[in-house]
């Protein structure tokens, strides 16, 4: 482990070669570096070892000023497609590796996508001062002049999910883990040069930013891996990555690396480590096939593009060592995590573990227990919003996962009696309310709202019903056939579900554009639709096989048939139950669906009929329907003409 700018400090394990094979310093006209490399293997590679050597200082500064990025040591040569062991490596004693601190970090991951034009160094040059890359010659990334600031963000690389590193060909692997380095195609790019750097604090301001030093920020991309290891406790920044999304836009995100971890980054990944403090070790090698390019703004004067990182919310979730652990997953990841007691000064979300605990379990496990995080996302079909599940693994094994709604961060009512946490698994299995800071702008509704809505929504699709069902029995009155009445009372009522449900869309979300709220009206109305045919063709076979039992003798199950017959069609108020069961992700108890079912059904039942009844006597009071006697419709004309496309009506 290394301080920055700093010796190795003693426990730094030493190598068996001889210290009269050992070349100590690697110069050239104008620096030298530190070298752990056998005096053979430094004269072999001397040009390629030198080539990688900086020595970045203050332009504007008179004297001898201090180095704000410098090469420090050379550590080792590795070697493209072969097995790496980054302890061995750096030098790194296991001893010194950060112990575990009994807690998952999670951040909302985010990046910012930018307008640009990548034009390399044969294109466009970028101008700099002295010594600004290691590669040589720099192209430009020209950004619009209306970008004043670039803000990334900047994440933990252990608290975002993985298959967000993998987006960015990066992935982030334990130092006590080997792993094989990936091949490269071009055999002059097979030599890897591992070689620690320290930046300074001013380095950013005091050089990159300065027209006569750095030029501005770089990133860049070359044929061959990377990987980058931080060599203190100390180290902080963080390394930029990019993505071209090939339409003139590019994401950027910039990932923390934690002490005791290495990032390691495909071939031709878009990257800068300007924003690095303190020492790291870096794998690279001298190619002209690298292609690096200097922010600049897209104006005559192509001013340097100002660039920060802006740090995400991160919450700590510490890990439980209670029941749940024990006996759900002890077994299976015996001898793969071990925990600490947690720390004074830890802001927690969940209660610290109980002071009974085995000390067995205790002694089974070892630091790093998260292996993988997946972060998966689904919605709530009842109001659209977001449920967020984060899963934490070790290999194949869940040992952890939290389900949140809403925001993918834990959060509370601004009362404090609630929270947006739906469920929690494995070691995350006591929730301590009392350490949420954050108030949630969204909450999942409560039982009483769920009971609420169904049984608003089922009497105002009973009162259409009811309506419509009237307009259909005048109609057909008015000497139109049962079909045609049908068909006109039945377009009638999904005209108003659909400008009901359009409604609906605008008012949950009154920003969302025509074309969603119209699709997502049709869909909910032809939903509707779907299931009416269902309900209406199911009640229609029951009714015949009613008949049919009572035709038999069998008066009893003739009578049950015929009475389900008659209740089927109601099922359609089962509002919440319908949606609910479309839903990729429950989350509603089977206690709330049924309370909140009986209400939908209920209440859609009685207005129904009750708007039949009011519509009937209305009409009839101020002379718009006729009565009965003087509007009778023959029993063969109904026979003949009841054979309507939608079987729907519940009336």
């Amino acid at each position: 482990m290394k301080e920055p700018f700093e010796k190795p400090v003693s426990n730094t394990p030493k190598s068996a070669i001889p210290s009269s094979a050992m070349h100590s310093e690697i110069c050239t006209c104008t620096m030298c570096m530190k070298s752990k490399l056998q005096a053979e293997v430094v004269s072999e590679h001397l040009h390629s070892l030198q080539s990688t050597m900086v020595d970045r200082r203050n332009p504007d500064a008179s004297g001898d000023s201090k180095p704000l990025m410098k090469a420090a040591q050379a550590h080792a040569i590795l070697k493209a497609g072969a097995e790496i062991n980054m302890l061995a490596a750096t030098g790194i004693s296991e001893s010194d590796l950060p112990s575990s601190t009994n807690k998952i970090q999670i951040t909302s991951p985010q990046e910012i996508t930018i307008k640009a034009v990548w034009k390399n160094k044969d294109q466009e040059q970028g101008v700099s001062g002295r010594g600004a890359n290691v590669f040589g010659s720099l192209g430009v990334l020209l950004i619009p002049s209306d970008y004043k600031e670039i803000n990334i963000p900047k994440m933990n690389a252990l608290a975002v999910p993985t298959a967000f590193l993998k987006k960015y060909g990066a992935e982030l692997i334990p130092l006590e883990q080997s792993f094989t380095m990936d091949k490269v195609d071009d055999p002059s790019l097979e030599n890897l040069y591992l070689v620690e750097y320290q930046w300074d604090n001013d380095y950013i301001q005091d050089y990159v930013m300065n027209k006569k030093g750095g030029g501005g920020l770089f990133v860049e991309t070359h044929p061959f891996p990377h990987i980058f290891t931080p060599l203190s406790p100390e180290c902080s920044g963080a390394l930029i990555l990019g993505v071209d999304r090939g339409d003139g836009t590019f994401n950027f995100a910039a990932f923390e690396i934690p002490f005791g971890y290495t990032m390691k980054i495909d071939s031709n990944v878009i990257h800068g480590d300007s924003f690095f403090v303190g020492p790291y070790a870096i794998a690279l090698t001298e190619t002209e096939l690298a292609d690096s390019v200097l922010l600049k703004q897209d104006n005559p004067e192509r001013d340097i593009q100002k660039v920060a990182q802006i740090p995400t919310k991160t919450v700590s979730l510490p890990l439980s060592k209670g029941k749940s652990l024990a006996t759900k997953i002890n077994s299976e990841i015996d001898d793969k995590v071990r925990f600490t007691e947690p720390t004074k000064n830890n802001v927690s979300f969940f209660k610290p573990p109980a002071p009974e605990l085995s000390t067995e379990i205790s002694r089974e496990f070892k630091p790093n227990p998260v292996k993988s995080y997946i972060r998966t996302e689904a919605k709530d079909p009842l109001t659209d919003a977001p449920i967020y599940q984060h899963s934490f693994k070790v290999d194949d094994t869940e040992v952890a996962s939290i389900t949140l709604y809403g925001v993918d961060l834990p959060c509370q009512s601004e009362d404090g009696t609630r929270t947006n946490v739906l469920e929690v698994t494995g070691m995350l299995d006591e929730l301590d309310q009392a350490t949420f800071q954050d108030t949630c702008s969204i909450l999942p509704k409560t039982h009483f709202q769920m009971t609420y809505e169904g049984a608003a929504n089922g009497a105002a699709v009973g009162a259409m019903r009811g309506l419509t069902n009237v307009m259909g029995q005048e109609l057909t009155q008015s000497g139109y056939s049962g079909f045609k009445s049908q068909v006109i009372s039945q377009g009638v009522f999904y005209s108003g579900h659909f400008l009901w449900r359009l409604s609906a869309a605008y008012q949950a979300n009154p920003s969302i554009d025509n074309y969603t709220a119209m699709y997502q009206a049709a869909v909910d109305t032809s939903a509707v639709a779907v299931t009416n045919v269902v309900l209406g063709a199911s009640s229609s076979g029951l009714q015949q096989m009613g008949n049919t039992l009572l035709q038999s003798g069998y008066s009893i199950a003739g009578k049950i048939t015929n009475t389900a017959a008659g209740i089927i069609p109601y099922a359609n108020y089962a509002y919440q139950l319908k949606h609910w069961a479309l839903s990729p992700t429950p989350i509603r108890t089977l206690k709330e669906l049924t309370v909140s079912t009986i209400s939908s059904i209920a209440s859609g039942s009685i207005a129904q009929h009750a708007t039949e009844k009011a519509c009937t006597l209305l009409g009839q009071t101020v002379g718009f329907f006729r009565s009965n006697d003087s509007a009778k419709v023959s029993a063969q004309q109904l026979e003949v003409d009841d054979s309507p496309l939608l079987e729907i009506s519940t009336g």
